[in-house]
């Protein structure tokens, strides 16, 4: 990306490659922003350096326990609309995609059980399936992972091939 098509005053601290860019606003030190090349748009990412470390550490840490607990029962949860079909999934906040919902024990999956997917089933996933399938074909169809969501339908996004490296 050229540094001219970024905003006026801009300045990077991180970049994720793809055009994708972190940074603040040299008239505004304290938040932090995303700079989404494709969408030519600026976004407020934090309000402040300490809030988007905050963000960031909770999000490392939601991704560690779930990949702890799913490596110690062996198995990853799901809700779906029938017994093996029509998995949960959310609109995507980051992208425009959708998010597929995992969880790493039959409680929190169950707590989702409201709203539209009141009646939806309980799926197990042996981790190996989860990790060998699953998570590859997510990725090649571009799709997020919601992992461990509250039972208000929040929770982080993640790339599946995040989950894949935490396990390698």
């Amino acid at each position: 990306m050229k540094q001219e098509e970024l905003p006026e005053g801009f300045v990077t601290l991180a970049t994720n490659g793809s055009g994708d860019e972190l940074g603040f606003l040299k008239d505004d030190r304290e938040t932090i922003y995303a700079w989404w090349h494709e969408l030519d748009e600026l976004q407020v990412a934090a309000l402040s350096f300490e809030a988007f470390v905050e963000v960031t550490q909770a999000e490392s840490d939601v991704l560690e326990t779930f990949c702890e607990r799913v490596e110690e029962n062996g198995l990853v949860f799901g809700l779906s609309a029938e017994q093996d079909e029509g998995w949960a999934y959310a609109p995507s906040h980051v992208e425009d995609t959708d998010v597929l919902l995992f969880f790493s024990s039959r409680e929190l999956a169950l707590a989702c059980r409201v709203k539209e997917w009141a009646d939806y089933h309980v799926i197990e996933l042996p981790v190996e399936l989860f990790l060998e399938r699953w998570l590859p074909n997510m990725s090649d169809d571009e799709l997020l992972c919601g992992l461990d969501w509250s039972s208000e339908l929040v929770g982080f996004e993640y790339d599946p091939e995040t989950i894949l490296e935490y396990f390698e």
